[in-house]
């Protein structure tokens, strides 16, 4: 019996211990959601949007340029889904914001000329940021920029709008003198979706049960041939 009961200890202690040096697995970080803008009115151009944190109560938005165009970000206009409570935005060219869960912004109170009004505009969205100033002199003329929305519930996008002035048009002086308006709606379970957690990886506590039943099962059956023997 007693050295039935050392060898269990033994072979226990080396299941156990090698495994209990593995790292518990983190699971991968879940990859942005990207939506691609086009213009419903105005001149040709385009806006790429990366959603981080889709479904939370923290979402971050990198906003970009498509590639070849030229202009500067004005307004970022979006909806969501359900109703927000304890909204705010912050960002580094975030200069104003607006919100309202009826779906009726399409202007910053701040800023009236990055709107989405007019030329046969049909869009209006829950929120909308202002970003940077009017205008792209003293160096005024954002590319690219990101802000982060926060709310006291779940923040999942429906729609998505952007506005853009001096927006290169190829006529003018500089050709810097046209405009755009772009809108996207979400499809939150397309491409470009959360997707799913793959195959479930056991945690080492879990590995480790299964090697201690294993030993105890062999264990068990040298016990009743010794007996039978």
């Amino acid at each position: 019996m007693k050295k039935l009961s050392i060898l269990s200890g033994a072979l226990l202690m080396t299941a156990v211990f090698p495994l209990a040096a593995y790292p518990v697995p983190v699971p991968p970080a879940t990859p942005p959601l990207v939506f691609t803008l086009d213009e419903y009115t105005g001149d040709n151009s385009q806006v790429i949007m990366s959603v981080t944190g889709s479904g939370t109560h923290s979402v971050t938005v990198d906003v970009s340029l498509g590639a070849g165009t030229v202009a500067d970000i004005r307004g970022i206009y979006f909806s969501w889904d359900g109703n927000l409570t304890g909204l705010s935005v912050s960002g580094p060219k975030v200069t104003s914001y607006v919100f309202d869960n009826a779906g009726r912004v399409d202007t910053l109170p701040k800023s009236k000329d990055a709107n989405m009004q007019g030329d046969g505009n049909i869009y209006s969205f829950d929120g909308g940021v202002e970003i940077g100033k009017p205008g792209i002199g003293k160096g005024d003329d954002i590319q690219s920029t990101s802000f982060t929305l926060t709310a006291n519930e779940n923040i999942t996008f429906t729609d998505l709008g952007a506005r853009l002035q001096s927006v290169y048009n190829g006529t003018g002086t500089d050709g810097r003198g046209g405009s755009s308006k772009l809108y996207v709606q979400v499809n939150n379970s397309g491409t470009g979706d959360l997707g799913g957690q793959g195959g479930v990886v056991p945690e080492p506590a879990s590995v480790a049960l299964i090697g201690i039943g294993a030993v105890l099962m062999r264990a068990i059956e040298s016990r009743k041939k010794n007996i039978a023997a």
